[in-house]
């Protein structure tokens, strides 16, 4: 596990000192994926908070492929690895941003700096959506990038009447379940994009 994880051990650990309160609750309801500066706040609020679900949940797809990253693996590696690394506890936390940069149009960099220490976030858009009957969530899919808009379209009927439609195709574990079923049991249909951690490293050349 140590070994395997140790780049990312070398890409998130910061130089920083100082003391880290908890969240105020108005801290906590505003976190989300919705813009890159949105997502790091969404970091640093789980980090302040201790909650390890919300950390991972602002890492992308390709990230947690990169380094073989479930959620239990996660958990493990915050224990074991950054456990003790009180520079990551409190630098991100403490982190500022001081630019952002558009790479591309589904992809941005944050420069960021705790404490007189630069490090930079690349996040990616990822395209998802989610399928929910009352508290369970029966699928948790990756769209593939750049297909929101052939799946989410605004359109005018031919009454004048402007409407909203999505549509997603079931995963093959859900095949087996007659349509008429879940009509009748899913409570909740998402579709959207959120903004996510690609990539974290420090800035070789902070005026690069």
């Amino acid at each position: 596990m140590k070994l395997r994880l140790a780049p990312l051990a070398g890409a998130v650990v910061l130089l920083a000192a100082g003391c880290v309160s908890t969240p105020e609750p108005e801290e906590v309801l505003a976190t989300g994926f919705r813009t890159p500066e949105m997502t790091f706040h969404t970091l640093k609020v789980g980090v302040r908070a201790g909650l390890p679900g919300l950390e991972y949940s602002c890492l992308s797809g390709a990230f947690r492929d990169r380094y073989d990253l479930s959620q239990l693996a996660y958990r493990e590696f915050r224990e074991q690895v950054l456990e003790n690394e009180i520079a990551f506890w409190l630098g991100i936390p403490k982190a500022k941003i001081v630019e952002s940069v558009v790479l591309a149009q589904d992809r941005q960099l944050l420069r960021c700096e705790s404490h007189g220490t630069p490090f930079e976030l690349e996040l990616v858009r990822e395209d998802y959506w989610q399928l929910w009957e009352g508290p369970e969530l029966l699928a948790d899919e990756l769209l593939p990038p750049g297909s929101f808009p052939e799946r989410a379209e605004v359109f005018s009927e031919a009454s004048g009447v402007t409407m909203v439609s999505g549509f997603a195709q079931l995963p093959t574990y859900l095949d087996h379940l007659p349509p008429e079923e879940l009509n009748r049991s899913f409570t909740e249909f998402r579709i959207g994009r959120e903004w996510k951690i690609d990539r974290i490293a420090g800035l070789t050349e902070p005026g690069s």
